[in-house]
């Protein structure tokens, strides 16, 4: 979408721990579908509150189960 995410991993307590840096962008918008329905089903709500912040949107296809 036009953010650069950076990922770092180490252990804490012997728990793998991912830590994410964001850097802010002009958001372009995506389309969500398909296959990547069940890979962001807790993200969707989070995506549908973000879309309006994007120049093109977020269009959510094919997950009428998730209804």
């Amino acid at each position: 979408m036009g953010a650069t995410v950076q990922v770092t991993r180490s252990q804490l307590h012997g728990e793998l721990v991912e830590i994410l840096s964001v850097k802010s962008a002009e958001l372009k918008g995506a389309v969500i579908e398909g296959d990547q329905i069940p890979l962001v089903i807790d993200e969707l709500p989070m995506l549908a509150a973000l879309g309006p912040f994007t120049e093109q949107g977020i269009e959510i296809r094919n997950a009428g189960e998730l209804a």
